[in-house]
């Protein structure tokens, strides 16, 4: 996919969202397919050569749609469904497009450094103590999500 194609691809798949945005009170929330309905619906052995994008882009319907839980919908109750606003989602295509790794301050300072001052503003509007804050020198900060290999150190190291 070249430049120009990546465009016209990215503004289908826009419109694409908003038109599911705008039809979600109409689809069943729940999908109505028994296990194994995807084998019927698209080849069981990976295609020799790529469809092009509009190919791929027209199995949204067919394909996906049918097997989709619409945690979006307004009518789903189940769950919390988190990054389903619009700003949400022009997020996650900025950062996809961006390509960032934030695993260390080294592998992305501006990463490390945004979610350091996130996490303090959120400490602040909850009215923590400063102790909580990562610009405090104590034993406070924090990250917006968990390292999972710690977490499993943890709790080996809590099962003995």
């Amino acid at each position: 996919m070249d430049e120009i194609e990546f465009k016209e691809f990215s503004k289908a798949i826009v419109d694409k969202i908003v038109d599911y945005r705008k039809t979600l009170r109409t689809r069943r929330v729940i999908p109505n397919v028994k296990p194994g309905f995807l084998g019927k619906l698209i080849p069981l052995e990976a295609p020799k050569n790529g469809e092009s994008w509009k190919d791929v882009f027209d199995d949204i319907e067919r394909v996906i749609m049918p097997g989709m839980t619409h945690w979006t919908s307004p009518n789903f109750y189940g769950y919390f469904p988190s990054a389903c606003s619009y700003p949400s989602v022009v997020g996650e295509l900025l950062s996809a497009g961006i390509g960032g790794i934030g695993l260390s301050w080294l592998s992305s300072p501006v990463m490390t450094e945004l979610e350091a001052v996130t996490m303090d503003w959120l400490c602040k509007m909850l009215g923590l103590p400063e102790e909580f804050l990562n610009c405090n020198q104590g034993p406070g900060g924090g990250v917006i999500q968990i390292n999972p290999i710690r977490q499993l150190k943890r709790q080996d190291s809590s099962d003995q």
